[in-house]
């Protein structure tokens, strides 16, 4: 079960698929790696071709992620570690808008 909300940046309209889930405060999971994947692609920070992290030895419970990962995989797998550090690449000046 999920929720959308749509909205329009040049008007205060807005659509929200599935408003009695919307009104509940719950963690992003995968979806946030679509947010993350389009913010950095956009200010040059991810080459979906050219963007493979080094894993850092940490491990994790999904075995796919405890090595170096390339971002189709990373997408695939929705690897943690490998958004997180994209968001730390980004920095908070380029989230501002995304909240």
């Amino acid at each position: 079960m999920s929720t959308n909300i749509y909205g329009m940046t040049s008007s205060s309209r807005y659509l929200i698929y599935n408003p009695e889930l919307a009104d509940s405060r719950r963690s992003p999971r995968s979806t946030f790696k679509i947010v993350s994947s389009v913010l950095a692609m956009e200010n040059g920070i991810l080459e979906p071709d050219t963007s493979t992290h080094s894993w850092s030895g940490e491990i994790f419970w999904n075995e796919n992620w405890n090595k170096d990962i390339a971002f189709e995989e990373a997408f695939r797998t929705s690897c943690v570690w490998y958004f997180r550090e994209v968001i730390d690449e980004m920095g908070p000046g380029k989230l501002r808008y995304v909240s």
